[in-house]
């Protein structure tokens, strides 16, 4: 089935405004356009404001796409918070308004390796007949259960943009002393425009009993969007 994209821009000022208001809708008849997108940075000359946002829509565009004009017009950003159909550039960080990613959400949660006998001596079974799937460390010679912890992390996404992800993984940057492993997450991760979902990494480490577990550390999450990569870090305590 064709699929037609009608792109328009930059619309530019009052005289791009008009032009698309009493013409947007007669170009989308006059290429069959099944779907049209116009950038809008630079409605106000520099940036967008709301009302314009609201004209761009009215006219028939399908959704409104931004640059880096973006922020040119303050009041855009509530807007954009709360209006579907007007995206921010996506390699802007997740932390920033607009359609994107934002993390909601993260914790680090410890276990003791006794409590879970079984996990752990699947995991040293694996890391000894070579079928382990995760990524390794180092240190992995003489694990016992009761020197060990299992470190679970959870990072909980909202995919604020227009389009799905189709794949969502996440691993450690910069492991610690006493980080032996990561355990192998083998499920699809995917998570739907507009939707929350959590993402869990679990690491594998030496422990002190005389100290408290060190938990903080830095995630890096790899979204794909339409074959694009998108690559945001994520800190957790």
């Amino acid at each position: 089935m064709d699929f037609r994209v009608l792109a328009v821009g930059d619309v530019v000022g009052n005289p791009g405004l008009e032009q698309i208001r009493r013409n947007l809708r007669q170009m989308k008849r006059q290429y069959h356009a099944d779907f049209a997108v116009v950038n809008g940075e630079n409605a106000a000359v520099v940036g967008i404001t709301p009302n314009q946002a609201d004209s761009i829509l009215d006219a028939g565009a399908d959704i409104i796409t931004m640059g880096n004009h973006t922020w040119s017009k303050r009041e855009i950003v509530p807007y954009m918070d709360d209006c579907p159909w007007i995206i921010r550039p996506a390699n802007y960080a997740p932390q920033v308004p607009g359609r994107g990613w934002q993390v909601v959400q993260t914790a680090a949660n410890v276990t003791e390796a006794q409590s879970v006998a079984d996990t752990f001596d699947d995991m040293v079974t694996r890391l000894e007949n070579g079928t382990f799937g995760g990524r390794i460390f180092g240190g992995t010679d003489d694990l016992r259960a009761e020197d060990c912890a299992f470190v679970t992390y959870t990072v909980r996404l909202q995919n604020k943009g227009f389009f799905p992800a189709e794949w969502i993984s996440m691993e450690l940057v910069e492991p610690k002393d006493g980080d032996v492993l990561a355990l192998p997450d083998d499920s699809r991760h995917a998570l739907a425009a507009g939707s929350v979902g959590d993402m869990q990494l679990t690491v594998l480490r030496r422990t002190d009993e005389e100290e408290q577990v060190d938990t903080a550390r830095t995630l890096r999450v790899t979204c794909y969007v339409f074959g694009r990569k998108i690559v945001f870090d994520v800190s957790v305590a």
